[in-house]
């Protein structure tokens, strides 16, 4: 989305959803807080941000939607250890509201708490 602010693409899927531009405003505003995107970014385009800035945007959009499935390809490839685990909770906290989350991660510390389920392909087995 090119012409769209990162406040107002997180905004956006809430409103979507039918949300009030007020209530929608609000989680978005926290969630981008949350995801420690910087404030002075917030009313940017994010075709100037960095990859880690980006992936932090777009999980702060779809997770503020409170999906009931998540598809998951290394959600966490360009952050550091401390945004890691902000994405670790949030993901733990939507898996407690009855999220299911079908991912390929390769950080195998990440996945630890958070996966039921585990297909490791080198080894093909399912455990």
């Amino acid at each position: 989305m090119p012409r769209t602010t990162a406040r107002q693409h997180v905004m956006n899927a809430l409103m979507e959803m039918r949300e009030e531009e007020d209530s929608a405003r609000r989680k978005a505003e926290d969630m981008l807080e949350y995801f420690r995107l910087p404030r002075e970014l917030w009313d940017l385009y994010p075709n100037t941000f960095s990859g880690g800035e980006r992936l932090r945007l777009n999980l702060a959009h779809t997770m503020v939607k409170q999906p009931r499935l998540m598809l998951l390809d290394e959600p966490t490839a360009s952050l550091d250890n401390k945004t890691k685990v902000l994405v670790k909770d949030m993901l733990l906290k939507l898996k407690k509201q009855k999220t299911t989350f079908v991912g390929i991660f390769h950080d195998l510390e990440f996945m630890d708490g958070l996966c039921d389920k585990v297909f490791n392909i080198s080894e093909g087995t399912l455990v």
